[in-house]
């Protein structure tokens, strides 16, 4: 019994054997080959967008020394302008307003004054404070004028207003100061040849008149006063009977000057 199974089982065996035999014979499949990869396509570019330009950088300015320079040169006007007015005898150009509004009103308290028949002691007397605030501006050097002959002028002026105006010739030196000052500030409001001539020749014939009256009545006032005070007083601007014929020499050179300044302009 054992002979058979044994023939059995080599015959397994065998059999076991061949069919590994076969396939080991067998051609074997082929290694998978990787698949060939198709060539990737180029992505279609979007067409690239024009950057914008930044605008380019305007030229950096020096603003300080632009500023500087502007400052300069507006000093430099200025000082053209000053030294014109003061040639001229004008106000300096930053004033030039306010002393045109003041003139203005001057001339017309002054036609006030010339016209009316009454005396107001008031409106005289901020009138010629006005004429004295003007020679203090010649004393400063912002007007053209001659400073001894203003001081001598409106001093004895002051005098006169308080020693003489009310009592005696009143009109006549009324008359002689508000002519005068009618000529005078047209010249300050619009300088030209003719405003200057009428500044000029006016006073010819003003200021003897004027320098009479005031005389007269100076003279008067003296002899009436009881105080030495008042007699002082009224005796000091009759000096201006001797200086009188020195400031009508410089009023006639200033005339002169004028009529040149006329001729040229015609």
């Amino acid at each position: 019994m054992q002979r058979p199974r044994r023939a059995k089982a080599d015959a397994a065996s065998l059999a076991l054997a061949r069919q590994l035999e076969s396939e080991d014979a067998r051609p074997r499949r082929a290694a998978a080959k990787p698949r060939a990869k198709s060539p990737a396509k180029p992505r279609a570019k979007s067409p690239a967008k024009p950057r914008a330009k930044s605008p380019a950088p305007k030229p950096r300015i020096n603003n300080t020394a632009d500023d500087h320079h502007a400052r300069a040169m507006a000093d430099d006007l200025a000082a053209i302008r000053a030294a014109y007015a003061k040639e001229q005898g004008l106000p300096p150009p930053k004033s030039y307003q306010i002393w045109t509004v003041l003139n203005v009103l001057a001339w017309i308290g002054w036609s006030a004054v010339l016209a009316s028949a009454a005396y107001n002691e008031k409106l005289v007397l901020i009138l010629e404070l006005m004429c004295c605030a003007e020679v203090l501006r010649m004393i400063k050097g912002e007007l053209k004028g001659n400073v001894k002959m203003g001081l001598v002028l409106h001093a004895t002026r002051l005098i006169v207003y308080h020693q003489v105006l009310p009592f005696a010739y009143t009109r006549v030196i009324l008359q002689a100061w508000s002519a005068t000052e009618l000529a005078r500030y047209p010249y300050y409001v619009v300088p030209n040849a003719y405003t200057l001539a009428m500044r000029s020749f006016v006073p010819l014939i003003t200021f003897p008149l004027g320098v009479a009256a005031e005389t007269m009545g100076l003279w008067g006032r003296l002899q009436a006063a009881d105080s030495l005070l008042v007699k002082g007083v009224c005796a000091l601007p009759l000096v201006n009977v001797v200086l009188a014929p020195i400031g009508y020499r410089s009023l006639l050179k200033k005339a002169v000057r004028a009529w040149d300044g006329l001729t040229k302009e015609d």
